[in-house]
């Protein structure tokens, strides 16, 4: 069957010129290319025999019609000549009668085959039989090549940059291929083997939901018979290898790896249809989640294709009762237990923080859940048959930075949904979701609290980067949690503006190590979504600046505002050095770069409230999209300042 499968996609033409094909670039199929014209290689623009004769076929639409009229006016003229006997000449002058001698009439029109002298050429009249199979052959090559490129569309049409197609796998696929057309999609064992190892090895916590070793038994096993695999598994290698080939163009600034990873994505919304995403399957979840994190990745944004897709995934794993502690059900093994606490642990903080950062209620809020963190252990130390008790809480595993990140999820999901609310926060409430918040942050172990980086040098580039996420989220919530008493003295206003401040600092510290021949120069794709959170700190901080002070007012240097000022505009270069690939990111960084300098170069009372207003709107009116308006960022932005 796979040999079959293999020979029928070997019929399917190439269109695009042969350098286009290789580099698998976007070929208009003119006679020379856009593509070859812009790099200068004219001379190599050729195409296959095949393809130039149905890219001829395609561009001559009028002669197709005129050799379907004249077939037409032909066979209309027999048929109305049905009561005379036709005889059809051939190329000696004589006719062709049947196998009993008589001449064939023309409602029949039975044709024998003759062999003609090699190397001779005949004049065909264009009644002829053979110049109306000829037509025939074209009219057919025609419209074979029409359904050619309806079916190459689905595949070839995604262009870089996160269209619909591109994320959604339960929308925009009119063309379903079968599963030896992905199996062909397949980047060698070479390449894929390369790809799956830049996903496995780096900084990216969702490798916990795929347990690696079992991984690794399942990937020799497919190799071995790739036509037996099933679907779910196939999508999901097909998810881990776009990762993978994101995180490897990202690091290598290689654009031909970018390119095949967007067109990995878009061969993996096929496979996770021929899966049926809308029913509990093993695998699924960690399909899904995997794909939406490559988007996430070459992004660093939550857009609402991804918000909706990682909604949907946090429908699923309630529907498959992920949200339960596994371990009262004896049928469940220990090692999918602890696989399903991995997944709900990563479900939650996909839902939380990619719905916050969208300004979207999260899809998981008020869910009674009883399941238990993640346990201290490394994929290696357990296995589809054992699973051991769990390490010491200060011997560091991936899973033990989850575990902790998870508890404070749970309160930034609550502080969230209360500050989600239309009236005046409750002063009781909001001090015991900060009590929450100090317990969540007493129970780290030392192993993941921040350290100065001249004490930390030894330590993985995964270990450090944890301990900022951890340090970064816990900063965030408070900042959540207090924006509301800006503007109002007090120890709430001082909590707010001292977690971001804290928060400037700590981004603009692992910046200054994330330069080319620093520390962490080479995990720079896994520090770039700290955008939004420095985003939001540095707009809370630029509300205080803008409080509105009379002329008699000189700065005082010992000001916090007036020291920050400097602290601000060195971070936010520091962010464009690193580069910011969110559009709506940088236009908010910007815009705090600006006003934060003119509040340093003009006097006080020069600028208020009034230039930040007029700052975020003239972002928010020509640079960003009309959804993006209701951004948790600048919708704040511009709610506080009312």
């Amino acid at each position: 069957m796979a040999d079959a499968s293999v020979r029928r996609s070997f019929r399917r033409v190439q269109l695009a010129c042969t350098p286009c094909h290789r580099a698998k670039l976007k070929c208009n199929r003119e006679v020379v290319c856009d593509q070859c014209s812009k790099r200068s290689r004219v001379s190599q623009c050729v195409y296959t025999e095949q393809g130039l004769r149905f890219n001829t076929a395609r561009q001559n639409a009028a002669s197709m019609r005129a050799k379907l009229d004249r077939l037409e006016k032909l066979f209309v003229h027999l048929k109305g000549d049905s009561n005379s006997k036709v005889q059809l000449p051939d190329f000696f002058g004589q006719a062709h009668h049947d196998e009993g001698g008589a001449p064939c009439s023309s409602p029949c029109l039975k044709v024998t085959s003759f062999s003609r002298p090699a190397g001779n050429t005949y004049h065909i009249s264009p009644s002829h039989w053979e110049s109306i199979m000829d037509d025939i052959a074209d009219v057919k090559a025609y419209f074979e090549m029409e359904d050619c490129l309806e079916s190459l569309d689905s595949y070839e049409s995604f262009e870089p940059g996160g269209s619909a197609s591109g994320i959604q796998p339960y929308f925009n696929v009119s063309v379903i291929p079968t599963k030896e057309d992905l199996l062909l999609l397949l980047p060698s064992k070479l390449d894929t083997d390369r790809l799956v190892g830049s996903w496995y090895n780096g900084i990216d916590p969702l490798r916990l939901i795929v347990h690696a070793p079992s991984f690794q038994i399942d990937y020799q096993l497919f190799w071995q018979d790739p036509a037996s695999v099933d679907m779910q598994w196939l999508a999901m290698l097909f998810a881990i290898i776009t990762a993978g080939a994101e995180i490897s163009g990202q690091i290598r600034d290689d654009a031909a790896t970018l390119v095949m990873a967007d067109r990995l994505r878009i061969t993996t919304v096929h496979a996770i249809n021929m899966a049926d995403c809308t029913t509990i399957k093993k695998w699924l979840l960690e399909t899904l989640l995997i794909h939406a994190r490559a988007y996430q990745i070459r992004n660093q944004e939550t857009d609402v294709h991804v918000c909706s897709l990682l909604g949907f995934c946090t429908r699923l794993a309630i529907m498959a009762g992920f949200h339960l502690d596994p371990s009262r059900h004896s049928a469940i093994s220990a090692h999918t237990c602890e696989m399903r606490r991995r997944i709900w642990a990563c479900v939650c903080e996909q839902d939380v923080i990619g719905s916050y950062q969208r300004g979207a209620f999260s899809a998981i809020f008020r869910t009674k859940s009883d399941n238990v963190p993640p346990a201290n252990l490394l994929d290696t130390d357990f296995s589809r048959e054992a699973v051991p008790a769990p390490r010491s809480k200060e011997d560091y595993t991936p899973a033990l930075h989850q575990a902790h990140c998870s508890g404070l999820i749970d309160v930034f999901g609550d502080i969230v949904h209360a500050s989600e609310n239309l009236g005046t926060p409750i002063q009781a409430d909001t001090d015991a979701l900060y009590c929450r918040l100090l317990q969540a942050r007493a129970s780290w172990p030392k192993v993941l609290c921040l350290t100065p980086f001249d004490q930390a040098f030894m330590d993985s580039n995964e270990l450090i980067l944890n301990r900022f996420n951890l340090k970064f989220l816990f900063l965030k919530a408070v900042c959540v949690l207090y924006r509301d008493y800006l503007g109002t003295p007090g120890i709430e206003q001082e909590r707010c503006l001292a977690a971001a401040e804290e928060l400037v600092r700590n981004q603009m510290s692992m910046l200054e190590h994330t330069q080319p021949g620093s520390k962490l120069a080479s995990s720079t794709v896994f520090i770039k979504h700290h955008i939004h959170d420095f985003n939001l700190a540095t707009m809370l901080l630029c509300l205080d600046m803008a409080t509105v002070r009379t002329p008699a007012d000189e700065p005082d240097p010992s000001d916090r505002r007036v020291c920050l000022r400097p602290v601000i505009i060195q971070a936010c270069n520091l962010w464009l050095q690193t580069g910011v690939s969110s559009r709506r990111a940088r236009h908010a960084l910007n815009a705090v770069l600006k006003f934060v300098h003119q509040k340093q170069h003009d006097s006080p009372s020069d600028i208020g409230i009034s230039s930040l207003i007029v700052e975020v709107d003239q972002v928010s009116a020509d640079s960003l999209q009309p959804d993006s308006l209701y951004s948790p960022t600048i919708s704040f932005f511009m709610n506080s300042l009312v």
